[in-house]
């Protein structure tokens, strides 16, 4: 990948698997990861100006993995009504990345649309951040729906990047084919694909706070709810006690139900369609690709 005058080599990763980032990509000498799982240089920090974004990287000589997924949060009113008119701090990211790195490259890894939408929500339940049921928050706002619209945020992007720019993968791939999803990286970013890569497939379950705990949550989500609060005590608490308080204090994500898997499939479908057609890929094995 190419550098320009500001002498940055960039990569966007997209809705990337969690642990693909650290465990996987960021194993090549030739790539720098950010301090920051997700730094939002281009969204939320994007003020602080770029001194604040080189920060970031210890070796920015290297190519720069910039992981933020609120590079795919913006607004998107030729899709969604609601988002007229509306501005957010996560619209205007692909010119920045452009006046930055015009080279940029992009990794774009996604799952069934319908499935990362209910995660997303229960991520911001986790987060203290919503407090309505799934069906009226995807009903009442754009942000579950429009994060998951995979063509509409790659067409915000193709203004400024060519599509060969992208190397559009599945969450399929990588769960398949961890090894060869990351040579296919390395490859597309022009680098050597024989590294040794050490495997760590170990992930984080998802989880919501039970009874009273989801209140004090929501109390606390001006500060970053409980979350921030645990990882405040981390290297305070003996870790037996931590797992001891997790498993009072949490329960397993509920399953996606048929009826809130079939009130977003039909919104996605269109989507799917497009989005198979722009990259070239086959996306069948989503359930919201097959009841068209």
């Amino acid at each position: 990948m190419a550098g320009d005058s500001s002498g940055w080599g960039w990569i966007v990763a997209c809705h990337y698997p969690g642990n693909f980032r650290s465990v996987v990509l960021g194993q090549h000498p030739a790539i720098c990861l950010a301090k920051s799982k997700e730094p939002d240089i281009f969204s939320g920090r994007w003020r602080q100006g770029l001194d604040a974004g080189k920060s970031e990287f210890a070796h920015p000589g290297r190519i720069c993995l910039d992981a933020s997924t609120s590079y795919s949060c913006a607004c998107l009113p030729m899709y969604f009504p609601q988002d007229i008119g509306v501005e957010s701090g996560f619209n205007g990211v692909p010119p920045r990345i452009h006046r930055v790195s015009p080279d940029a490259r992009f990794i774009y890894i996604m799952r069934d649309p319908v499935a990362r939408a209910f995660s997303s929500y229960w991520h911001e339940v986790r987060a203290g951040r919503e407090t309505r049921a799934f069906e009226i928050a995807v009903r009442e706002t754009t942000y579950f729906l429009r994060t998951s619209h995979y063509f509409g945020k790659i067409e915000l992007f193709l203004e400024y990047f060519p599509l060969d720019y992208f190397l559009f993968l599945t969450f399929e791939d990588f769960i398949a084919a961890l090894l060869d999803t990351a040579r296919s990286c390395f490859r597309f970013l022009d680098l050597q694909d024989d590294v040794l890569i050490q495997q760590d497939r170990a992930q984080n379950k998802s989880f919501v706070y039970s009874g009273p705990w989801g209140f004090v949550n929501r109390l606390l989500a001006p500060i970053g709810g409980l979350n921030a609060a645990v990882r405040a005590s981390k290297n305070l608490l003996p870790r037996r006690f931590l797992e001891w308080g997790a498993k009072r204090m949490t329960k397993g994500v509920p399953p996606v139900t048929n009826r809130e898997y079939a009130l977003l499939a039909a919104e996605f479908q269109e989507c799917v369609v497009r989005l198979g057609e722009l990259t070239g890929r086959d996306f069948s094995q989503w359930p919201c690709a097959q009841s068209r």
